[in-house]
């Protein structure tokens, strides 16, 4: 299936003046979950992780993934990277 709602740009990094591969810099993706009261009740009551993301995503959770795919879209990682350091998501 589709892991993002939109075609991905593809392409190249420019990479160094030394080797001409890689990246230069490195950018920060993040994953957070917000423990709102739901969201506390849920882990509390030992919910199962597909529930609790469901409810998570509900309240405007991304995923670090998705994250992953803004700074593909923004030009700031390739999605080859992407899948490179965080697989892709659920084993897919």
């Amino acid at each position: 299936g589709n892991v993002w709602p939109s075609p991905l740009p593809h392409w190249q990094a420019p990479g160094c003046v030394h080797c001409y591969h890689g990246f230069y810099g490195r950018t920060a993706l993040f994953e957070v979950l917000p423990i709102t009261p739901v969201i506390r009740q849920l882990i509390s009551a030992n919910t199962d992780v597909e529930s609790l993301e469901t409810h998570a995503r509900q309240a405007g959770m991304c995923t670090l993934f998705e994250n992953g795919c803004l700074a593909v879209e923004q030009g700031l990682t390739t999605f080859e990277e992407l899948i490179r350091v965080l697989g892709m998501p659920h084993g897919e």
